[in-house]
């Protein structure tokens, strides 16, 4: 459903003038990119619609026939509202930028789903006038309790095992997640800290976040870094640090991820995504290996960067062969606790200008921005190392 909302809205900007590239579930503006998300394919709508749909069939007594024709109208109702919305954010984004179309965000999807329904109710009405299953009896039969009295009760449908059901589901839900509250040992405290000098470069400074970012970012703590290194091939390499505690924010945390974010700033990626195993205080660890281009600049100018992302102390599993979604983590079969953990990026960066990706000199430099103590689900203190 992402793959085909974005081919949709893309061809609809291009018909309205917008040039626009699609890359997976990611569309590619001259403001930036808007990515796609599972929560933004269209498939809450649909289900959210399907299940407001059967419940205004079955209170306006429709007969099955007409049933069947509003489930029809509830689908493409419920895939062109959310088309609709996503062409209108991505066009608030064309013509006014990303801040203006993020404060929009949350308006125009509760239009897109109260409209949805609203008009789902009229097309139930209008099918009721003529297919609907009476359960009055005919008019003009006396007072309102003889009506009352007459009613067709066989025809009322049975809400009992409905009812049941519904009790039963909510009682699982709230155990499960009940277990995973008091099973949840979050991390409170991040396990990357900043060195203040570095051994191999001549100099390593904090550098501030630009304010805007930092409120998209909307972290708990983080820490910009600047290193000035002979063996870098500008002579200087960066890297920054993010971490949320558990919150609505750290659910989204891995939405701020090289090769959405990096294309919004005019940088294009080039290659496949690799990984690389760097030891940092005596710890190997798994890292993404990006690599980007800035077309347009004179001079040429290119970076590496590598991208690593812990929740909970563990790193988390992603996948970018298929570049299919915006979030390419990889899900298990049940529900988990993520949403109740910290979350920690690492990001360093390598800008170079011509020449092979100088993913050695990434290695050498990254430990010298940050020592690194791993957290411990239970510890009695945050950042306590672990026995290995």
């Amino acid at each position: 459903m992402m793959i085909g909302v974005s081919q949709v809205v893309s061809e609809a900007l291009l018909w309205c003038g917008v040039p626009v590239r699609t890359d997976g579930a990611v569309l590619h503006l001259s403001n930036g990119p808007v990515g796609i998300a599972e929560a933004c394919s269209g498939i809450r709508s649909l289900q959210s619609g399907l299940m407001v749909c059967l419940a205004v069939g079955e209170l306006a007594m429709l007969s099955v026939a007409r049933r069947w024709v509003l489930v029809v109208l509830t689908v493409l109702l419920a895939s062109s509202s959310n088309m609709a919305r996503t062409f209108t954010l991505c066009w608030i984004m064309e013509k006014s930028g990303e801040a203006a179309m993020h404060h929009r965000h949350d308006l125009v999807g509760n239009i897109a789903m109260y409209s949805l329904y609203a008009v789902i109710w009229l097309i139930a009405q209008f099918l009721a006038r003529r297919g609907s299953q009476d359960i009055w009896p005919d008019p003009g039969q006396g007072l309102a309790l003889s009506k009352f009295a007459n009613l067709r009760w066989h025809r009322i449908p049975d809400m009992r095992p409905l009812l049941v059901t519904g009790i039963l589901m909510l009682a699982v839900v709230h155990s499960w997640y009940a277990v995973l509250r008091m099973l949840a040992k979050p991390q409170l405290a991040p396990q990357f800290t900043a060195r203040t000098t570095a051994g191999l470069g001549t100099g390593l400074e904090k550098v501030p976040f630009d304010e805007s970012s930092w409120d998209q970012l909307r972290a708990n703590s983080g820490e910009s870094l600047r290193i000035t290194n002979a063996l870098a091939p500008l002579g200087f390499a960066g890297a920054y640090h993010l971490f949320w505690k558990p919150s609505p924010a750290s659910r989204t945390a891995l939405h701020h991820r090289p090769d959405v974010c990096m294309p919004g700033q005019g940088w294009r990626q080039i290659g496949e995504v690799g990984t690389v195993e760097v030891t940092i205080s005596g710890h190997p660890l798994k890292w993404h290996v990006f690599q980007f281009e800035q077309p347009n600049a004179k001079p040429e100018s290119k970076m590496l960067q590598l991208w690593g992302v812990w929740r909970n102390g563990e790193p988390v599993r992603m996948n970018y062969s298929s570049r299919l979604a915006e979030l390419p983590e990889q899900y298990g079969w049940l529900p988990s606790s993520r949403h109740m953990s910290g979350v920690e990026i690492i990001s360093m960066y390598v800008p170079y200008r011509s020449g092979e990706p100088p993913l050695n000199i990434a290695q050498r430099l990254l430990p010298e921005f940050f020592v690194f103590k791993p957290f411990r689900a239970g510890a009695s203190k945050q950042g306590e190392s672990s026995p290995q």
